[in-house]
């Protein structure tokens, strides 16, 4: 998490560390400018005693008198508004990964959203089912529509450019998230753009003014100098300039 706060501060040029706890602050000061109540506050996030938002941060809140009209308005006859249905809770799998291919390319894929470190489950499509983390097959492409749910994030790691590009095609298609991947240890410039399903591995250069397509394999330690254009479904391989 701290590398991707890391990554959103230098993109918007904010000055200074940016830590979750400063995303926290601004998240409890907006609410109480917004108007929330208190005790909803304490309960949404985890803190059992007021006083301690009230002391924290009481040059935020204002006393709101006008509210008291409110009661002037309700008569015999009032009906409170029905509540909302509750959203779907689908709980931890929102930040699941399936990976179609666990061969040599899908390892490194695997490694690089390991060390990005936001995924709390990662598994594999791959015809092999002997290797590790390989949940189902994948020459039966019913099976992306069955995984849908559980891994609503998807990335393709397969070498060969047709067939990726086959693959995430279906994946779109099948509401799937098609991310991209980047390793902490690549330098990316913020004016990149970069299409669905493309990856730059550890140590990657890419400088300013760049435009990637959808689909592209930045291997480690490749190095693409400024206004270049890679089109979609490439693959620049390792070290490579």
């Amino acid at each position: 998490m701290q590398n991707v706060l890391t990554t959103v501060a230098l993109q918007n040029q904010i000055e200074g560390p940016l830590s979750a706890g400063d995303l926290r602050q601004a998240f409890i000061r907006r609410c109480i400018q917004s108007g929330m109540d208190l005790y909803g506050l304490c309960t949404y996030i985890g803190i059992k005693q007021p006083n301690v938002i009230m002391t924290k941060y009481a040059e935020y809140f204002v006393p709101q008198l006008d509210r008291i009209d409110v009661l002037e308005t309700f008569a015999a006859d009032y009906e409170p508004p029905k509540e909302p249905e509750p959203e779907p809770d689908y709980g931890p799998k929102r930040m699941n990964m399936l990976i179609l291919g666990a061969g040599g390319q899908g390892q490194v894929v695997m490694e690089t959203a390991e060390d990005i470190g936001i995924f709390e489950k990662i598994d594999f499509l791959d015809d092999n089912t002997s290797i590790p983390g390989v949940i189902d097959t994948l020459d039966n492409l019913d099976n992306l529509d069955k995984y849908v749910e559980q891994y609503p994030m998807a990335f393709v790691a397969i070498g060969r450019n047709e067939l990726r590009q086959a693959l995430i095609e279906q994946l779109q298609s099948s509401g799937y998230i098609v991310l991209v991947l980047r390793h902490p240890t690549a330098t990316i410039s913020p004016t990149v753009e970069a299409g669905a399903g493309t990856i730059f591995e550890a140590k990657v250069i890419v400088n300013a003014s760049v435009k990637i397509g959808k689909g592209v394999i930045l291997a480690s330690a490749c190095v693409i100098d400024h206004g270049c254009v890679i089109g979609d479904y490439v693959h620049v391989d390792m070290g490579a300039i």
